[in-house]
């Protein structure tokens, strides 16, 4: 029975990783289309910080999104 609960808990595990592993993959082509949309260039240090915080806003934005569609919340961002 811990074998089987210890193997359930590794594969939830992968799965959630291969799935967070898309988000970012998907938020960082988002960066990159903005940028050229924009015109956006940034220093080295700035394009870490900047692009940092535009993925984890963007899966957060989608996660709170996907959260909305299930009726777990009330509002939807955009």
């Amino acid at each position: 029975m811990n074998r089987f609960i210890v193997l359930a808990l590794l594969v939830i595990a992968a799965v959630n990783s291969a799935k967070l592993s898309r988000q970012i993959e998907s938020a960082i082509e988002q960066w990159d289309d903005y940028k050229d949309d924009y015109d956006k260039e940034y220093t080295e240090s700035e394009e870490q910080n900047y692009m940092e915080a535009f993925v984890k806003n963007v899966i957060h934005i989608e996660n709170h999104n996907r959260d909305h569609r299930l009726g777990r919340k009330s509002s939807k961002l955009n």
